[in-house]
């Protein structure tokens, strides 16, 4: 009886090696799709005032860098075919506090920011 669990130990370990070789020496995961493209959009506003226009929205990281955009009279800005991917945004209106916020992009967005009056 012992020999036969020691054949059987045997075999396990001999097809888990086997196993993990196969693994090894299997094709690698397709890389995940590069240069998808993306839209973002949305309002800026002031909680107690509304829509701001003639905001600057600015890409300032990530490959769209100096993107730019800007907000029409009912506050909506648009950015079109940006890259996917993780990036910041400076937002920016006359009398206004700049706001930095950090975007994932990873599919068409609709985002609005609020912005705070400058003291």
């Amino acid at each position: 009886m012992r020999r036969w669990m020691c054949a059987m130990l045997l075999g396990v370990a001999l097809c888990a090696t086997a196993a993990c070789q196969l693994l090894e020496h299997s094709e690698p995961a397709a890389p995940a799709p590069t240069g998808l493209r993306h839209n973002l959009s949305g309002t800026i506003f002031n909680l107690a005032e509304g829509p701001i226009a003639a905001a600057t929205l600015t890409v300032v990281s990530g490959s769209d860098a100096g993107t730019r955009a800007a907000s029409d009279a009912a506050g909506r800005y648009a950015f079109t075919g940006l890259s996917s991917g993780r990036f910041t945004v400076t937002i920016e209106a006359p009398g206004y506090e700049r706001a930095t916020p950090i975007v994932d992009l990873t599919r068409d967005l609709s985002v609005d920011f609020a912005l705070r009056r400058a003291p």
